[in-house]
């Protein structure tokens, strides 16, 4: 049963690994895929160690420690996509801004720099 759950768990922090690699627009996120991949390397290392029969709480506790990092994983990722969405809301609404101005910015930036040295003086 043991071996079973481990190759389970090899198999979903493999691919969660993959996936937020893949999918990843932040580095941030990819850092954290690091830690899917630790616990698959570790999985791989330890593999069939542990008998579930003799330790059933052990393997419990080593059970909500591998679902505790997938949710973390998942959420990153959720987390990730929402804040590639919210930069391309922010880049679409300056573009638009920028368009939408009658002036360049250069010319409004110079303006606004001489009439803070006008004040000042």
């Amino acid at each position: 049963m043991s071996k079973i759950i481990s190759l389970v768990s090899i198999t979903a922090f493999v691919l969660m690994t993959g996936y937020m690699w893949i999918a990843a627009r932040f580095s941030v996120t990819r850092k954290i895929a690091g830690v899917s991949l630790f616990m698959a390397i570790m999985e791989i290392a330890l593999f069939g160690l542990l008998s579930a029969v003799s330790n059933p709480a052990v393997t419990l506790l080593l059970v909500a420690a591998r679902v505790t990092v997938l949710v973390a994983c998942a959420l990153a990722m959720r987390n990730d996509r929402e804040a590639a969405k919210a930069r391309q809301r922010r880049k679409n609404r300056f573009r638009a801004e920028m368009i939408n101005t009658m002036e360049p910015l250069r010319l409004v930036r110079r303006q606004r720099a001489a009439a803070r040295i006008d004040i000042a003086a």
